[in-house]
């Protein structure tokens, strides 16, 4: 399978996955917003917010942190493993290649040479697609600055604690 294939695959599961949520919610904010208009319209008092609508606590950083970074981390290493058994051929496939050189009545030297050179760019493709795995850096990333938010808040909660 080629590897722009399997990256697209993967911005569309991603996709399919985020952005449903998202539609998900902006309509549940959508009913809230208009159950308070007409409660606002007719005089009533305004309904108070679910529970789960509630400001984020630390912990929710804490955990969002750790559920981006394991995901970051997660997706490199299976792009750093994956892509190059993806990208590579098997001997399988080579030795099928050689069997049709043959019957077409190639010398041994020529197959040899195109053996050669089909796995040559096997390699370079191997080596390519590892840097697909960079692709787990943006998570990650987003991850560690939940986590560094996280423990500068708590720190900071501590020392307004001491005084």
């Amino acid at each position: 399978m080629d590897p722009r294939a399997v990256v697209l695959l993967l911005i569309f599961a991603c996709a399919f996955v985020v952005m449903p949520s998202l539609v998900l919610r902006y309509r549940r904010l959508e009913l809230r917003h208009r159950e308070r208009m007409v409660a606002f319209d007719k005089g009533i008092p305004i309904p108070p917010d679910p529970p789960e609508a509630e400001a984020n606590t630390l912990e929710t950083y804490q955990l969002r942190g750790l559920i981006w970074l394991a995901g970051g981390i997660g997706l490199s290493v299976m792009l750093f493993i994956m892509m190059p058994i993806i990208a590579g051929q098997s001997q399988r496939a080579l030795f099928f290649q050689e069997q049709n050189l043959k019957q077409a009545g190639y010398t041994k030297e020529e197959i040899r040479e195109a053996i050669n050179a089909e796995e040559a760019r096997i390699e370079v493709q191997r080596q390519r697609s590892r840097g697909l795995a960079a692709f787990g850096i943006l998570p990650g990333a987003v991850g560690a600055a939940y986590l560094i938010f996280y423990y500068e808040q708590r720190n900071r909660r501590r020392q307004v604690k001491m005084e």
